[in-house]
C-alpha cells in the first residue's frame, strides 16, 4: 500500500482549517498539498472528525476480521455437506 506524509488525523485537520475564513489555496500552498489533494481528502473525510477517523479506522479492521472469519466456516461447512452427502 502507498505510503502517505500525512496521517488520517492530520487530513482531517487541515481540512478543519479550510472550513475558516483561510483560502484553500494559501492553506494548500502553506502545507504543501496540491489543491487536487485537498479536495479528494474533502470528498473522502467530509464531515470528520479526528475520533470518528480512528472509530471509522477500526471498524473496517474489525470488518476484515469477520469476512476472514465467515469465509473460513464458510469452507468447514461446505466441506461437511459434501462429507456427508457422499454416497458409500
Amino acid at each position: 500500500m502507498k505510503q502517505t506524509r500525512f496521517a488520517e488525523q492530520q487530513n482531517v485537520g487541515i481540512l478543519k482549517a479550510t472550513e475558516g475564513v483561510v483560502l484553500v489555496k494559501d492553506l494548500c500552498r502553506k502545507q504543501r498539498v496540491s489543491d487536487a489533494t485537498s479536495y479528494n481528502w474533502k470528498a473522502g473525510y467530509a464531515g470528520l472528525v479526528v475520533t470518528e477517523s480512528k472509530r471509522s479506522r477500526g471498524l473496517e479492521a474489525e470488518t476484515v476480521l469477520w469476512k476472514k472469519m465467515y469465509a473460513g466456516l464458510a469452507v468447514t461447512n461446505e466441506a461437511s455437506r459434501t462429507v456427508l452427502n457422499r454416497k458409500p
